[in-house]
């Protein structure tokens, strides 16, 4: 059966240059292409990459500029099959900080060199998002008794508009809050998501609902994956690759885990009858727990009842019980609930370090 063949998102004109040419050149590669890299190739085979980086270095380190490329190349650069989906591309180039991304065969011929910016633009997802800002926050009271918990400042701004940015600059378009407790201030704040270029509606629950049970008040079933959240998170997850995932395991649900280490603190003393067996002084361990992310199949709203109350980890449970599928998904990067004083002040401590500083 013929493949079929690889279609380049654009052209390579201007984007390549060969080893023996000079760094001049790649200059002007750089200055036409407007990308801030250029491909270093022989005979079509990538050979290496030059970027405005490499360059400035170049000038500091007095390497005259009509040297050639290959003196200053990125040998090993980060590359890609043609098998990639544009999910998982965007994933890698936020995994090493990069903005563009070449396209190579298994010979190494350059294909295509894909654009953060250009996929971003391209990759707008149909999935609804829901956040559940319901809560009362009760462990962050006497703060939360004048704010609900997702309006709390982290960083500078609140810790729900974090998460709105988040989801915007990931492609998503279509928001939706749950609300319940001091309602008014999120809904006058956020208003209909205009100035994030994306669309928010309000899911007003009459009664606290739960985590599941808000999701029954949606205008209609939906009809792709759905990805639900908790209003107190801050995290670096990439939820296009999440979702793909879930897709593509076939399972009802999905939970994000997120893995923490607990260190009992004192010695554990293992007995076997009236003997001690052994003493273990402050063992570690590693356990995976539920972040407050999921993502939800359109079939799973079936197991949902109007207006009943209905946590998350109760319709998992359901869902296991009666052996329906559910998926797990490693959380890779920075993941925190705002639960207590003390990760408020770890997360306001480290704000500007994952997410940068606001302006």
């Amino acid at each position: 059966m013929t493949s079929t063949p690889y279609v380049p998102t654009r052209s390579l004109e201007n984007c390549t240059t060969s080893m023996t040419a000079s760094i001049i050149d790649a200059i002007r590669c750089l200055h036409v292409n407007g990308l801030r890299i250029v491909l270093i190739e022989e005979n079509g085979i990538l050979r290496g990459t030059i970027s405005d980086g490499d360059i400035r270095r170049a000038i500091l380190a007095g390497i005259p500029l009509d040297a050639a490329t290959s003196t200053i190349m990125n040998a090993k650069p980060t590359t890609v099959d043609p098998s990639i989906s544009h999910v998982r591309a965007l994933e890698i180039m936020r995994k090493h900080a990069i903005n563009v991304l070449p396209v190579v065969d298994k010979d190494g011929r350059i294909l295509d060199l894909l654009e953060m910016r250009q996929l971003l633009t391209a990759q707008l997802h149909r999935n609804w998002v829901v956040l559940m800002a319901g809560g009362l926050g009760t462990r962050l009271r006497p703060l939360t008794e004048t704010i609900p918990k997702p309006m709390v400042p982290v960083g500078g701004r609140p810790i729900l508009e974090t998460s709105i940015i988040q989801f915007a600059g990931q492609g998503y378009r279509e928001l939706f809050i749950s609300v319940n407790y001091k309602a008014e201030m999120i809904e006058s704040y956020f208003g209909d998501g205009e100035r994030y270029n994306v669309d928010i509606n309000y899911i007003h629950e009459p009664t606290r609902l739960g985590t599941a049970g808000a999701l029954s008040l949606l205008p209609r079933r939906p009809d792709s994956p759905v990805i639900v959240m908790n209003a107190d998170i801050l995290t670096t997850l990439w939820f296009p690759t999440m979702v793909e995932a879930h897709e593509r395991s076939g399972a009802l649900a999905t939970v994000a885990l997120s893995e923490r280490t607990y260190t009992v603190p004192f010695g554990v003393v293992s007995v076997d009858g009236d003997k001690v067996a052994g003493i273990e002084e402050k063992p570690s361990q590693n356990l995976r727990i539920n972040s407050g992310i999921y993502v939800l199949s359109p079939e799973a709203f079936d197991w949902l009842k109007p207006n009943e109350y209905l946590d998350m980890p109760t319709l998992l449970s359901q869902m296991l019980a009666a052996g329906a599928p559910v998926g797990a998904w490693q959380i890779e990067g920075y993941w925190t609930d705002i639960g207590r004083y003390e990760d408020l002040g770890i997360a306001n401590a480290k704000f500007g370090e994952i997410f940068g500083e606001v302006d």
